[in-house]
């Protein structure tokens, strides 16, 4: 693994099918400037799966070092995905509750109250969050369509597709984009939902039969693209794919250029991913890096140009979820698999330096950063300093399995267990 980077591919062997990558070719003459323009993403709140386009589970600003209980509704539902919060506050859930008309909930951030649902969305959604742009609108796929929603809960459109992708981004020029889980890249225009370009086939043939989503949890064979893809801000995306017949999973660069002829076309690919992964990449605050984990316990650096491997640092366990890093290159990886606890790392060149660890502190899904603040779902949720690893503040909550937590610009703290609800904290004496 440690020499993945010689196998790193520059060409057309990166994706199966050549002819649907493109129809205009791939001249250095449509580049950043063909995907610039206003980002979709509003500033405030949570309004992607991950925070933002490269996954960082981030915000800069400090967050609150001390908490007080908020609200605890829906408890029961089987909520799977992180909530997400658009620029006015609402907060977003997806469940897979058999036998329920509703599987896209609309709840006001402040009460927990509901404010709509949407029974157009079926169960098949509930491994992806809701993705909220600047106006309010959100975006959420099951497996057989793409749909838009206004804030109020109106239906925009809804586009059909093959399979449920795991959440989905904005391009920097403004459109949707995701990958299904059997390895299908769409581009949709925003407003509409109409096709960007043909989608692009990654994994030869694949076609859904409605199987293999349960292995879309631990990033195995039988899902093979199981996590969010993460982008660049000159329109490189990265994800992981586990092709059918083959052990490792691979790292995937490919490029959105836009424009007046917008095509995809393969950067490279590495074949880094041991076992597969259950995590999506991160970007470095920078653009440079790579972050990730795979399924042998091992969290890695890559070079976001070329897919070389810059370093691999053994964790002990299997992150269920991607790793936060800030701007600082601090890195929190995510937890939920057997023997996960809170430790920050920073990433020292050419290696990740340990900063702390605590093995009191069991680690049940993502870790979230806010400043020097760090949230943490064991038993509760816990309130860490980054820097230290000392903890701040506690406060107990039932939660069973989580899958991460969720943030907003004011201070608020939201998790969500499989089935003991949403918890909601607030900054304490606010």
């Amino acid at each position: 693994m440690v020499g993945c980077g010689d196998d790193t591919v520059t060409d057309t062997d990166a994706v199966s099918d050549t002819d649907s990558v493109s129809d205009s070719g791939t001249d250095a003459d449509t580049d950043t400037d063909s995907v610039s323009g206003e980002s979709a993403y509003p500033e405030l709140n949570w309004p992607a799966i991950h925070r933002d386009a490269a996954n960082s589970d981030v915000l800069e600003a400090d967050g609150a070092r001390e908490l007080e209980p908020l609200f605890h509704v829906m408890r029961g539902s089987l909520i799977a995905a992180v909530l997400t919060m658009g620029p006015t506050g609402v907060a977003f859930a997806t469940t897979g509750n058999p036998g329920t008309p509703c599987h896209l909930y609309a709840l006001d951030g402040e009460t927990g109250e509901q404010l709509w649902c949407s029974d157009l969305v079926n169960g098949r959604a509930v491994a992806s969050s809701a993705l909220s742009d600047r106006d309010g609108n959100v975006y959420l796929a099951d497996d057989q369509n793409m749909h838009s929603f206004t804030v109020d809960g109106e239906v925009r459109w809804s586009t059909p597709i093959e399979g449920p992708p795991l959440s989905a981004q904005f391009t920097p020029d403004g459109h949707l984009i995701f990958i299904t889980m059997i390895g299908r890249i769409h581009v949709l225009e925003r407003d509409s939902g109409e096709p960007v370009l043909d989608s692009v086939e990654t994994v030869e043939g694949a076609s859904y039969d409605g199987s293999g989503a349960a292995a879309c949890l631990m990033g195995g064979s039988g899902c093979f693209s199981a996590n969010t893809l993460a982008v660049r801000d000159d329109g490189v995306f990265y994800f992981t794919l586990s092709r059918p017949g083959e052990a490792e999973g691979v790292m995937v660069a490919m490029r959105y250029r836009g424009g007046p002829s917008p095509a995809i076309e393969p950067v490279w690919e590495t074949d880094v991913l041991e076992g597969g992964s259950a995590a999506s990449p991160t970007i470095s605050a920078d653009g440079t890096r790579i972050y990730g984990t795979d399924n042998a316990d091992n969290l890695f650096a890559l070079d976001a140009d070329s897919g070389a491997l810059i370093w691999l640092y053994p964790l002990g366990y299997t992150p269920l979820g991607s790793p936060a890093v800030d701007a600082r290159g601090r890195i929190m990886p995510g937890g939920a698999g057997s023997g996960a606890r809170a430790l920050a790392l920073r990433d020292g060149g050419d290696g990740a330096e340990l900063l702390w660890e605590r093995e009191d502190v069991a680690n049940a899904g993502l870790t979230v950063m806010a400043g020097e603040v760090a949230y943490v779902v064991s038993q509760g949720m816990v309130t860490l300093d980054v820097l230290t690893g000392e903890t701040l503040d506690e406060d107990p909550a039932e939660t069973d399995a989580t899958i991460g937590i969720t943030l907003a610009s004011d201070g608020r703290v939201y998790t969500a267990g499989l089935t003991s609800g949403i918890f909601a904290f607030a900054p304490a004496g606010r």
